[in-house]
Order: C-alpha cells, then sequence, then structure tokens
C-alpha cells in the first residue's frame, strides 16, 4: 500500500557509489537500493544493482570480464553460458531462470564458488571482487535486500 525509497548505494566494487533503488509496493527499501515488496523482483532492478555495484570501468564495466553495464544484451549476458574463451568458468550460465540455487550469479554475490576452467577447477571469491561486510572495507559486499531481490527474481522464472 505504501512504497518506500532505497537508501543510497554503498561503494561499488570499483571505488564509486551506487544509487539507491525504489523500494516495492507494499514494503520499504532497504539500504543499498536493495528490495522492497513484491514489485522489486524485476529485471530492472537487478540491472540497477549490477551497474551500480559492479559494472565499474576496471571490473565487469566491458572489460575482458563480463560485462555487467545496463547496455543492450546484458540479459542474453546473464542466462547464456558464458564462451569457452572466457577469462573466468567459461560456459557457466550466471543465471538459470526459475533457480536460484543453481545461478552463478547467486553463489558468487553470497560467497566464493568454484566453476570449471579448462579440466581444472577455478576458485572464484566472493563478488563484488574482495568485497568485505566491514565498514573498513571501500568494496561493500551486496547487501541481503540486494541479494534476495537477485533471488527472487531468478525464482520468478528471471523474466525480463
Amino acid at each position: 500500500k505504501n512504497s518506500g525509497k532505497g537508501g543510497a548505494g554503498g561503494a561499488n566494487n570499483c571505488g564509486a557509489r551506487g544509487k539507491g533503488g525504489a523500494g516495492g509496493k507494499g514494503g520499504q527499501g532497504g539500504a543499498s537500493g536493495g528490495a522492497g515488496g513484491a514489485g522489486a523482483a524485476t529485471f530492472a532492478a537487478v540491472s540497477s544493482i549490477l551497474s551500480a555495484k559492479c559494472a565499474g570501468s576496471t571490473c565487469h564495466g566491458g572489460t575482458a570480464q563480463v560485462n555487467f553495464t545496463t547496455a543492450s544484451g546484458l540479459y542474453m549476458r546473464l542466462t547464456t553460458a558464458l564462451p569457452t574463451s572466457s577469462a573466468h568458468c567459461g560456459g557457466t550460465t550466471l543465471v538459470v531462470p526459475n533457480d536460484a540455487a543453481s545461478s552463478f550469479l547467486v553463489k558468487i554475490v553470497q560467497g566464493a564458488a568454484s566453476c570449471t576452467k579448462g579440466t581444472g577447477t577455478e576458485n572464484i571469491g566472493r563478488m563484488p571482487d574482495n568485497c568485505s561486510t566491514t565498514s573498513t572495507n571501500p568494496r561493500a559486499c551486496l547487501t541481503a535486500a540486494e541479494i534476495k531481490t537477485i533471488t527472487d527474481w531468478i525464482a520468478a522464472g528471471a523474466p525480463m
């Protein structure tokens, strides 16, 4: 019945501050642009989180890493297996619609995860890269509300 506003985004992976997100109907926005009520788990909300927290110029902004900018094609980059020639985790699919537990994106924002690299295994640390839950680290991890927005969107079938 009431909609809230998200708070100011925390420091993103590359040192810039992200934008706060809008709260959904029936809830209040969480800190750092987190989810509100039921209306917050949208592709636009997920795209906003990834753009603010992950798409810095030296991170996932179009360099050798997966590009998380909001430019066209983001949805396809998230839901299609990474090319086997990728620097990391080639062949891995970041988002598996309806299956948040199998989605690599969820695994890496919640904690360290591993993927196949060639004939071996590659360990990927919690993302954003080198993030911390302490206030002394300038690279803040995603908040519980932001992770919930991503997992809720995936669980809802990752609609465009």
